[in-house]
């Protein structure tokens, strides 16, 4: 869930993973794993030339990070997954 992501496969997969793992997500993180994979679906679907959905996602973002947050955090806690995309500082 952390490699790079350089192209269009590389989206529809990662997506499909979030997809999977909403479907065995426990109660407490159903509703907030479901945001977070409706954010990335847009964004797998954004057309970044065109300003009105680029607004659109960036509205969904700030909308859906409360959930994304809980969702990040429930991936670490459990998983020890770090989902957020950005590295430690130390490397």
């Amino acid at each position: 869930m952390n490699a790079p992501i350089a192209t269009q496969n590389d989206i529809d997969l990662l997506v499909a993973s979030y997809e999977r793992i909403g479907k065995v997500a426990p109660i407490d993180v159903a509703k907030d794993w479901e945001a977070l994979t409706a954010l990335l679906a847009e964004a797998a679907q954004i057309n970044t030339g065109n300003t009105t959905d680029v607004e659109a996602v960036t509205k969904h973002a700030y909308e859906s990070n409360t959930a994304a947050q809980r969702a990040m955090k429930w991936a670490l806690d459990t998983c020890a997954v770090d989902i957020s995309g950005s590295r430690p500082a130390s490397q």
